[in-house]
């Protein structure tokens, strides 16, 4: 492997695996975002919001603005704004949080719970007609590839934030 990536090195960012990969991921992305599309437009908020109500629904435990942002990349105003449009909806509420003056708990109310099992229920339907057309198992085998990258690459950026830290 060390051969083949020094032979294509220089040639184009797209030779190098790694930024083949997320090039992968961001048309894989776009793919899923329009086969998803119908599930997502009959939410009625943005796409970032439905992806916030489907992190605070998954969560498993009230979360907050910061923990969401970290998670999903983004800065915290922008994920605000998307908490802001789902309380709006009525789909989440926001509650003291006894460990962070500013910083409220985040949980889905009763009306985010209803759309969310509805949500799951589109989804699933969505899933199961592209896996009667595909191959679960290679699906399945991505997954847990995926996951594996994620979990090195989390742990190669602690690494180096803890270098970058000043002793």
């Amino acid at each position: 492997m060390v051969a083949t990536l020094e032979k294509m090195s220089g040639v184009s960012h797209l030779s190098h695996p790694v930024c083949e990969l997320v090039d992968e991921v961001v048309r894989l992305g776009a793919r899923f975002r329009t086969l998803f599309a119908s599930a997502t437009e009959e939410s009625g908020v943005s796409m970032l919001a439905y992806a916030v109500f489907i992190y605070i629904g998954e969560a498993g435990a009230p979360t907050t603005v910061p923990q969401i942002g970290r998670s999903i990349g983004r800065v915290r105003q922008v994920v605000q704004r998307a908490v802001n449009e789902l309380i709006d909806k009525g789909w989440v509420e926001a509650f003291e949080n006894p460990n962070h003056k500013r910083a409220p708990l985040l949980r889905l109310s009763a009306a985010g719970e209803r759309f969310q099992r509805e949500s799951n229920e589109r989804a699933i339907g969505i899933g199961d007609d592209l896996i009667a057309f595909t191959d679960a198992e290679s699906y399945l085998r991505a997954l847990a590839d995926l996951r594996l990258i994620r979990s090195q690459i989390e742990h190669y950026l602690r690494v180096q934030a803890e270098r970058a830290e000043p002793r």
